[in-house]
């Protein structure tokens, strides 16, 4: 659910930085999905914090000794990428993570909401250029939380292409979600301005990110 709030303030910024226009009459929706983000944040900040506390096992190599040569529980191979899976280094990425998604977020939501009251497009130029710096750090953090947060479930499996697999995951479920979300919407007379060709576009958008999530699953799986 973290990952549809993040596709949500992804597609909102590529929708800023291409300076789309189509999906303005929708924008409040993906605003709301995205509002999940420091719900998410908290959630998975007590999972992680459980881990390192020894509550849960789900993250192995979090464990005690499996990186001391004299445990019984040593771990060869996650002794060999001890020098990035280590908890100080660990949470100093998952606070930089989630810090950058949500002060984007609530800039994003504070320019949006002064962009009705002000008008002009100064505001738009704004989020132009916040919209752009957001897709720099996107590009990296999306993989390296995916690895970090995700592939790191089992650290004796990896896979290169596993960030851009997660990628197009959070993409096409978080277009579902909003294709659903404003369904419901417009059943209860809301959103008028929504019509069959906004509806199109995205269940466009839907096809063709399916195809990239099936391409990068079986490429994945092929290698």
């Amino acid at each position: 659910f973290f990952a549809i709030g993040l596709g949500a303030l992804f597609f909102i910024a590529l929708q800023y930085a291409t300076e789309a226009a189509w999906g303005t009459v929708l924008k409040r929706v993906f605003e709301a999905v995205m509002a999940f983000l420091p719900i998410g944040a908290g959630i998975l900040v007590v999972v992680f914090a459980a881990g390192a506390a020894h509550v849960h096992g789900l993250y192995h190599w979090m464990h005690d000794g499996v990186m001391d040569p004299n445990s019984h529980h040593y771990d060869e191979l996650i002794a060999g990428k001890g020098a990035y899976l280590n908890q100080p280094f660990f949470w100093i990425r998952t606070i930089v993570y989630l810090g950058t998604y949500i002060i984007f977020m609530i800039a994003f939501k504070k320019r949006s909401r002064m962009e009705d009251q002000v008008g002009g497009t100064q505001v738009h130029f704004k989020n132009y250029k916040k919209g752009a710096l957001f897709l720099v750090f996107f590009a990296v953090f999306s993989s390296t939380s995916a690895w970090d947060w995700l592939m790191s479930l089992d650290t004796h499996w990896y896979s290169t292409l596993f960030g851009w697999y997660t990628f197009a995951g959070m993409w096409v479920s978080f277009i579902i979600i909003t294709i659903m979300i404003t369904l419901y919407l417009k059943s209860k007379n809301f959103m008028e301005n929504v019509n069959e060709s906004h509806l199109h576009d995205l269940g466009k958008w839907m096809f063709a990110i399916s195809f990239l999530w099936s391409y990068l699953f079986f490429f994945q799986f092929m290698l």
